[in-house]
């Protein structure tokens, strides 16, 4: 299913005429694909009244190959851009739209300084807005995304913990997704958020505090990078959260599957059916028209109600505000299930939803990948939720 880079152009441009602003000059990674196809060293300029221009200085030849747009001009330095906008708007004051939530400020200041008369606006909430509404292409490729981790998990249950760490355990699974596809990268819009597959666990490493805006803590390998897995060693009793992204054709499916060394303990399976609970209630309430900070406060009634408040969805300062986000071509997209987000679900939209529960010494917890229907989420995970129990 072919996607019209173009009709994306054109709700862009929508977009600035509804708020006053003159162009758009897109250049961060992602929302240049969105729009484009490719990725370059480039600029795509977009006007109010539909006309765009695609500018690149390098890879201009792949550029061609990659994208369907048809006005893509060579251009050996940004100050090419500038002297084409002078000459297009005359000297006339331009009111442009950049994506200020992660265009650079000096280039921004540059970029303001270098067109003369020109007035800076944010356009990143339009874009970001446009981008939570999946056309078939990109629910295809999320799907795909969903069967490599799917795949993955199965996998997992067939790695022989015992004796190992969590470092072999991540070998193992970085080398499965890649064969199966993965694409490796993963993108994460917020500044200075990294991200290398996720996060996995064994016991309360999974506790341990970390950076970044999710309940799975790691140590990781070493404090330059904290991610992913660090040296901890399995044992029967243990249980292991594994948490992975996995990516394809740019688009990134998210889940979790929590594995049990031996047999678990009565009070940790309670608590990881407690969570399997709350996926499935907001798997039900993912329907066009809900609200998603009404899903998020029935939830946390819920918790209450269970005296499961403490350690749900993060532990100590990994504790988050949140039970669900929004996927795509990044990782933290909207909609959020989470307080303020009032705007409703729409069809389209795809949402991972991760309830977590952490008790200090062990962590549990399930995620999924759905996509908004009128019957409710949609799975992109072929996988159902049932705890892995490993002998």
């Amino acid at each position: 299913m072919p996607v019209s880079h173009e009709n994306r152009i054109k709700q862009l441009s929508e977009k600035l005429c509804a708020m006053g602003l003159d162009i758009a000059i897109v250049i961060q990674n992602a929302d240049m694909y969105y729009f484009t196809g490719t990725i370059s060293q480039g600029f795509l300029v977009v006007s109010s009244n539909g006309e765009y221009e695609l500018f690149v200085s390098k890879p201009f030849e792949r550029v061609k190959e990659e994208s369907d747009l048809f006005v893509i001009t060579k251009i050996r330095s940004i100050k090419d851009l500038f002297a084409k906008l002078k000459d297009r708007f005359n000297g006339s004051q331009l009111k442009i739209g950049l994506e200020l939530d992660t265009v650079p400020y000096s280039l921004a200041v540059f970029i303001n300084r270098s067109i003369e008369n020109s007035v800076i606006s944010d356009i990143s909430p339009a874009i970001r807005d446009l981008r939570t509404i999946k056309d078939e292409f990109e629910i295809e490729m999320i799907s795909s995304a969903g069967k490599i981790l799917a795949k993955t998990f199965q996998e997992i249950a067939d790695f022989n913990f015992f004796g190992k760490t969590e470092l072999e355990l991540s070998a193992f699974i970085e080398s499965h997704m890649r064969l199966s596809g993965h694409q490796g990268y993963l993108r994460v819009r917020k500044f200075n958020m990294e991200l290398y597959y996720g996060a996995l666990g064994v016991g309360k490493s999974v506790c341990h505090p970390t950076l970044f805006d999710g309940p799975v803590g790691n140590k990781g390998l070493y404090p330059a990078v904290p991610y992913f897995a660090g040296k901890l060693g399995f044992s029967s009793g243990d249980s292991v959260l594994v948490d992975l992204m996995a990516g394809y054709e740019g688009y990134i499916a998210d889940g979790t599957r929590t594995y049990f060394l031996g047999s678990p303990s009565e009070s940790l399976l309670e608590n990881y059916f407690f969570c399997t609970e709350i996926s499935d209630f907001v798997a039900s309430e993912l329907k066009p028209g809900v609200i998603p900070s009404s899903i998020y406060n029935r939830c946390i009634e819920i918790a209450e109600t269970r005296n499961m408040s403490e350690g749900f969805m993060g532990f100590g300062e990994n504790r988050v505000k949140f039970i669900g986000h929004g996927l795509g071509l990044e990782i933290d997209e909207f909609p959020v299930i989470a307080k303020g987000f009032d705007a409703p679900l729409v069809s389209g939209n795809v949402i991972a939803v991760e309830p977590k529960f952490f008790t200090g010494e062990h962590g549990v917890g399930i995620e999924n990948t759905y996509l908004v229907t009128a019957s409710g989420g949609k799975n992109l995970i072929p996988l159902d939720n049932s705890p892995f129990i490993i002998k």
